[in-house]
C-alpha cells in the first residue's frame, strides 16, 4: 500500500538540478502496470521509471494540472509527478513493445517485418501482412496465426507452469486467443489509445497494437483500475 500522499505543489515547473530520482516514489499502480505491460521484476519497473522521469524532467515538455501534478512527455511516453515533485503517480507509453531505456538508447521499434534472427514477435509462417483490419486480426486469432509478442509467450509460459520453455507455452496460448476470438463480439473495445484492442477470455485480458496485429500485453481484468 502507497505511503505517500498528494498535497498538491508549486505551480512552478520541476526544476531539473533540485529534481533527486533517488528520492522520488513510485506509486504501486505505477509499479503493476508497468510490470504487467512490460513483463519485468518490480525492481526493474522502479529504475526504468525513475531513469525515464529523471530524463524527461531535464529534456521533456512539462505540463502543470489544475490539481497541481506534472504532466511530463517525452518520446512518447509520459508520466505524472506530485507538484513537488515527491513522486511518479502515472505512467503511459505508446512503445509497447519497448522499455524507456530502449527508446531512450534509439532501440529500434520490434513491430513488424518478417521472420528473422533475433525477432521479439511469433508467428506460425514467414509471410504476415503489414497491416489487418480488426476482422482480419479476429480471423487469424481463430486460425491460431496471430502474431505475438515473445514477452507475452515468457508471461504466459509462467503462469501455466511451464517456466521458460516458449515452444511449450504458444500452442496453448493460440488455443486462448483463438478461445477469446470465437467468442469477441466487434467493434472490440480499445484501450486509451484508439490503435489498441482488448480481448478478454475466461479472466485473462490480451491487449492488441493495431494496424501491425501484434498481441503486445497479457493482464487480469480484475487487476486494472
Amino acid at each position: 500500500m502507497d505511503d505517500y500522499v498528494v498535497t498538491g505543489g508549486p505551480v512552478q515547473a520541476l526544476d531539473p538540478a533540485s529534481f533527486d530520482v533517488n528520492r522520488v516514489h513510485v506509486a504501486k499502480v505505477v509499479v503493476d502496470g508497468f510490470v504487467s505491460h512490460h513483463g519485468v521484476e518490480e525492481d526493474v519497473a522502479r529504475v526504468e521509471v525513475r531513469a525515464f522521469a529523471k530524463a524527461a524532467v531535464e529534456a521533456g515538455k512539462q505540463r502543470q494540472q489544475p490539481d497541481g501534478t506534472h504532466l511530463i512527455e517525452w518520446h512518447g511516453i509520459r508520466v505524472r509527478l506530485s507538484g513537488d515533485g515527491g513522486a511518479i503517480l502515472s505512467y503511459r507509453t505508446f512503445h509497447y513493445e519497448r522499455l524507456p531505456s530502449e527508446v531512450l538508447a534509439g532501440a529500434p521499434s520490434r513491430f513488424g517485418g518478417r521472420h528473422k534472427k533475433g525477432r521479439q514477435w511469433r508467428s506460425p509462417g514467414d509471410i504476415f501482412p503489414d497491416e489487418v483490419s480488426e476482422a482480419e486480426l479476429l480471423e487469424l486469432m481463430r486460425d491460431g496465426k496471430a502474431r505475438i509478442a515473445e514477452r507475452v509467450v515468457s508471461l504466459f509460459a509462467r503462469r501455466i507452469g511451464v517456466g521458460n520453455d516458449l515452444d511449450a507455452a504458444e500452442e496453448p496460448l493460440r488455443a486462448a486467443l483463438a478461445a477469446a476470438a470465437a467468442e469477441a463480439t466487434s467493434p472490440l473495445p480499445h484501450t486509451d489509445r484508439v490503435d489498441s484492442l482488448v480481448l478478454t477470455h475466461e479472466g485473462v485480458g490480451w491487449i492488441v497494437a493495431m494496424p501491425a496485429g501484434v498481441v503486445v500485453a497479457t493482464f487480469s481484468p480484475d487487476e486494472q483500475e
